[in-house]
């Protein structure tokens, strides 16, 4: 008897895209148009800048032909409840030390391979909403060594 191995459990469809604040609505109608099953929809509205969260399980290629956001990127972890001081700080570098990379990496190598190989390497970025005892520095930093 074969197994057959469920692939989609090992790829990303967790993605965030920024946009101009005050275009949210332009970008979630163009998400819906160009790419059309889009899930699990979260919007956060900012002055200078908005952030779309959204689901998104077919090629990701398609994501590099929307025309009204300014940055797509994938989610790799999503925390809340975290408390506000320095055992909110621990608990979510021990988390991200234990990250699986591995969408990510495939993911960055199916998109280089599809730019001819050109495509820009990875970056880690942070967001925090809410008070913290720690500023986004620092958990930038302590990110950044634990992944």
């Amino acid at each position: 008897m074969t197994k057959k191995v469920d692939s989609s459990a090992d790829k990303l469809h967790r993605y965030v895209v920024t946009t101009i604040g005050g275009l949210e609505e332009v970008v979630l109608d163009e998400l819906r148009n160009e790419l059309g099953l889009v899930k699990q929809i979260r919007t956060e509205k900012g002055k200078r800048h908005g952030r779309i969260f959204f689901t998104y399980e077919r090629s990701p290629r398609r994501l590099t032909t929307l025309r009204t956001v300014d940055t797509c990127a994938a989610v790799l972890c999503e925390m809340n409840g975290v408390t506000v001081g320095r055992p909110g700080l621990e608990y979510i570098a021990e988390r991200l030390s234990r990250l699986d990379l591995s969408p990510a990496l495939r993911l960055h190598r199916a998109m280089s391979a599809h730019d001819g190989g050109h495509a820009a390497g990875g970056q880690l970025t942070v967001t925090m909403s809410g008070s913290y005892r720690f500023d986004r520095a620092e958990l930038a930093r302590r990110a950044g060594l634990a992944v």
